[in-house]
């Protein structure tokens, strides 16, 4: 098992358990004082030797489990979130992929989370939330930075260099909401 896999297998049923096939759905007559019920129909014989076979147990496959790594106020970090975002990181902290550094790398991940966490909780409590509209217009200031003819082309560049644009506009968000925190938040309670 990898180190960021959290798989459990679901259980197979002890006892195999009989499935009805299906019965095809035919169109019927509606039902009137006119119509006649159906003539009813024996099933048909069957050897009392023949064993019926039971059915193929059902496989379900690996079954994905989260847990809450942490509760910061109303938030929830995820441990899936920590491996997601530890992906890269754990890797280059930790080449030998020690349980020990691991798990002081993970820590930090957690860590990061939990400061964005909260960073994000002040500036929504200050009526400071970043939109969309602010992701666009820091989007529409780098075209302009690196002269590029327009957005099509910055995502060019982002997607050729490996990275998803999605990724990049959820980094670009990020890089807004802490500097925004330092500038308008921390900065005058430090002056």
């Amino acid at each position: 098992m990898m180190w960021w896999s959290l798989v459990a297998l679901a259980e197979e049923p002890a006892q195999p358990v009989a499935v009805p096939a299906e019965v095809p759905v035919t169109e019927e007559a509606p039902v009137t004082e006119e119509t006649p019920d159906p003539p009813e129909t024996e099933p048909p014989e069957t050897d009392a030797t023949e064993e019926l076979e039971p059915p193929a147990p059902v496989h379900r496959g690996p079954a994905i489990v989260d847990r809450v790594a942490a509760s910061v106020n109303e938030d929830v970090v995820l441990l899936s979130e920590i491996y997601e975002i530890g992906a890269d990181f754990v890797p280059q902290r930790c080449p030998s992929m020690e349980d020990a550094c691991v798990r002081e790398a993970e820590i930090e991940v957690l860590d990061a989370l939990i400061e964005r966490s909260l960073i994000q909780q002040e500036l929504v409590k200050l009526g400071m939330a970043i939109t969309a509209s602010d992701v666009d217009q820091a989007i529409d200031r780098t075209v302009q930075q690196y002269q590029l003819p327009d957005r099509q082309a910055l995502r060019d560049e982002v997607e050729r260099s490996g990275k998803r644009w999605d990724d990049y506009r959820d980094e670009m968000e990020e890089y807004i909401r802490e500097q925004t925190f330092k500038g308008r938040v921390l900065a005058p309670r430090v002056s």
